[in-house]
């Protein structure tokens, strides 16, 4: 493997295409695993040609998500999404590779399978039976895993029944590095979106030896034992308050590996739902950091959350991101989803009053929800020229999340809703909200 560039000079490549393009989720499905197929190919040219007539400039890969789920089929993947990816962009379609980096779906029993095709059929989960056996460049992916404190086993995630692998796991590091080094060689996609960089499913996690030797290189203190209440659980305790500091630190480096390795004209960001939630502590999840290594913040707003009905929810999350990416000079990327053409006007034009380049996607979790290409096919919808939105004054929030980590949960909960409220009443006066994290300058 080569270290191509540094990060500082990677960021002085500006992605402008960003800043123009119109997003649509590209599905791939078990259907697609028949190629090569004529009838495959053609659907992949027809859904093409729809996007380009709508509008749509860029498309996100969803679908093959649990990527190391796949290792045993790892080439016929890749030379899928090559395929696709020709096509797009034969068709003017920019490609954005995307996968989670560390989830892996483990199944215990016929409930875990029976939840995994409700929850997560979307992602196309694959989950081979010798799970326990995979490695890859010389480790096994077991050895991986995240490790809770409270009883030093493997940590399972009830919410998507998945494990999860560390961010600190140096033969992980390694392995991640090489593994995109495998999607680089094959599909010559524009832009890489790694999902998933998080600690679950609490505070405890992860205390593997890679995070227990790093919290004590920066603390000279052994991680406590989980009986140490006082640590724990008391958000006053200044050692408790480095160990969550540590944890953004350790996901957000993941992305600066990322940053150096990847070939500069490859574009990078991650997912997040949330900047601002009360429940990001006990992840370890903090976009405010991994924008230093993005070159576009994403937001996925919430499939669940309507533009009307849940106003005062994404109003103040996308004022959040936008905020965020003003801070860091790089665009906003927006998903919504819907089930309805009708609905598509509705979150564009209020994505434009963020500067917010709009992704369109399907309702994921509806059985039969309409497709992108169905949702696109009797209006151009992104092919209209639209009037940027004028330029207001704004309104400078602090929101710190130090402030908000120090609190018991009930209290951090609050501060939220109190953003939330005074974001929103704000914007009801005309007013734009620019949202000041910590380290961050008023834009």
């Amino acid at each position: 493997m080569t270290m191509i560039k540094s990060i500082e000079s990677n960021k002085k490549v500006k992605f402008d295409w960003i800043r123009k393009a119109n997003f649509a989720s590209w599905w791939v499905t078990w259907e697609d695993l028949e190629w090569p197929d004529y009838a495959v190919e053609k659907k992949w040219e027809n859904r093409a040609q729809i996007f380009s007539k709508a509008g749509i400039n860029a498309v996100v890969i969803f679908g093959f998500h649990f990527r190391w789920d796949y290792l045993p089929v790892l080439d016929r993947v890749l030379e899928i999404l090559a395929r696709i990816t020709e096509i797009c962009h034969a068709h003017g379609l920019r490609v954005i590779e995307h996968h989670s980096a560390t989830f892996v779906h483990r199944v215990r029993n016929v409930k875990d399978r029976w939840e995994i095709r409700i929850r997560n059929r979307h992602h196309v989960p694959f989950y081979p039976d010798n799970c326990q056996e995979l490695s890859f460049n010389g480790s096994k992916l077991n050895d991986w895993r995240q490790i809770s404190s409270k009883d030093n086993k493997p940590v399972y995630h009830e919410g998507w029944n998945n494990e999860c692998f560390c961010p600190n796991n140096p033969d992980y590091q390694k392995a991640y590095l090489a593994f995109i080094e495998r999607h680089v060689e094959k599909v010559k996609y524009d832009a890489l979106m790694s999902d998933d960089l998080q600690f679950l499913p609490d505070i405890y996690t992860c205390g593997c030896s890679h995070c227990r030797e790093k919290f004590y290189n920066a603390t000279k203190m052994e991680l406590p034992d989980p009986s140490e209440k006082d640590f724990w659980e008391n958000p006053a305790n200044t050692y408790r308050q480095q160990w969550i500091d540590l944890r953004y630190q350790w996901t957000a480096e993941h992305y600066q590996r990322l940053r150096e390795f990847l070939p500069e004209n490859i574009a990078l960001w991650g997912c997040a739902s949330n900047c601002i939630g009360a429940n990001l502590t006990g992840m370890g999840v903090s976009p405010q950091h991994y924008a230093r290594n993005w070159d576009a913040i994403s937001h996925e707003i919430y499939h669940r959350l309507d533009p009307v009905k849940n106003k005062v929810e994404v109003r103040a999350g996308l004022s959040a991101f936008a905020s965020i990416a003003r801070q860091h000079n790089v665009p906003l990327i927006a998903i919504f989803y819907v089930q309805r053409p009708e609905d598509i006007n509705l979150w564009t034009e209020l994505l434009e009053q963020n500067n917010a380049r709009p992704w369109l996607c399907k309702q994921v979790r509806i059985e039969d929800a309409v497709p992108e290409e169905e949702l696109l096919l009797n209006g151009a919808f992104f092919a209209k020229k639209r009037v940027p939105p004028s330029k207001y004054a704004a309104v400078t929030i602090r929101f710190s999340q130090k402030h908000r980590d120090s609190l018991p949960e009930k209290l951090a909960e609050k501060y939220v809703q109190r953003y939330m409220q005074k974001c929103n009443s704000i914007i009801d006066k005309n007013y734009m909200v620019d949202v000041v994290f910590d380290g961050y300058k008023s834009t």
